[in-house]
């Protein structure tokens, strides 16, 4: 850990690549990302493209998907409460196949619960990020700071959990929560959720990695994480990012350092 130029802490952490289970269907990962291509029957390559279909597109590269978040929002608007935007935001990431796994070199992990590795920054109403899910682990149960969280599975499964207090809150005293549903999400699906939707734990019960995309409307630097049995909450902080130089960089003021009421989630 140094001090950096500002006074405020700055902390480094190497980082290894994780890379999908499978076996690519006799295709090198190199190949697979080079091409776009994806087996199908016969050892053929299918090229996905971004043509309409039938009112229906598929999108052929992490690339293209970045372009389309940004035609669909524009330049200075988030999702803000648009349901329109949301479900053509919901739209563009089911139309991007993980199979090409051109995301992989975003795969960064660093130890910890999960990584967060930032892919784009948006136009400071909306940031795109691949986070990396270690073996048997899970988030805790956390809000989303009044931003819309969009997210697909790349390689994987993870089983989001959703919550509501159990009874209403008065007075502002903690309520304990109850969970409302249990959805498993696999490979290519697609989640949203906001804070009137509820609270969720996202959970990895698997004995592999696993790798999903979100993007968040707007950016966050801090969320709440929520007590199940008491309903207490306690500030978090969010904005810890994998950079593309391979290392993840957290800069912080010194009094949020040493803050108890302050933690890093994915610890």
């Amino acid at each position: 850990m140094t001090e950096s130029k500002n006074g405020a802490l700055l902390r480094t952490r190497t980082s290894q690549t994780v890379l999908p289970a499978e076996k690519y269907d006799g295709y090198s990962l190199e190949e697979k990302i080079s091409t776009c291509a994806v087996p199908v029957k016969g050892n053929a390559c299918k090229l996905y493209s971004s043509e309409e279909d039938g009112g229906k597109y598929v999108i052929d590269s992490l690339d293209t998907l970045i372009s389309k978040i940004h035609e669909i929002l524009g330049e200075d608007t988030g999702l803000g409460d648009d349901p329109e935007k949301v479900e053509k935001v919901k739209q563009a990431m089911t139309a991007y196949d993980s199979g090409v796994y051109d995301w992989v070199k975003h795969s960064h992990y660093s130890g910890g619960r999960y990584t967060r590795n930032l892919i784009d920054k948006g136009n400071s109403k909306f940031n795109f990020l691949l986070l990396v899910w270690s073996p048997e682990t899970s988030s805790p149960i956390h809000d989303h700071a009044n931003s819309q969280c969009v997210f697909k599975m790349l390689e994987g499964t993870l089983c989001e959990e959703r919550f509501i207090h159990s009874t209403p809150i008065s007075n502002h005293d903690p309520k304990p929560l109850e969970m409302i549903s249990n959805t498993t999400v696999t490979t290519n699906d697609v989640g949203h959720i906001n804070d009137s939707m509820g609270y969720h734990r996202m959970v990895n019960p698997s004995s592999e990695f696993a790798m999903s995309l979100h993007l968040y409307s707007p950016p966050f630097d801090f969320c709440k994480v929520i007590n199940e049995a008491s309903g207490e909450k306690t500030v978090s902080q969010c904005n810890v990012f994998f950079d593309n130089k391979h290392t993840l960089t957290q800069e912080s003021n010194v009094g949020q350092e040493t803050n108890a009421d302050h933690t890093d989630i994915t610890r």
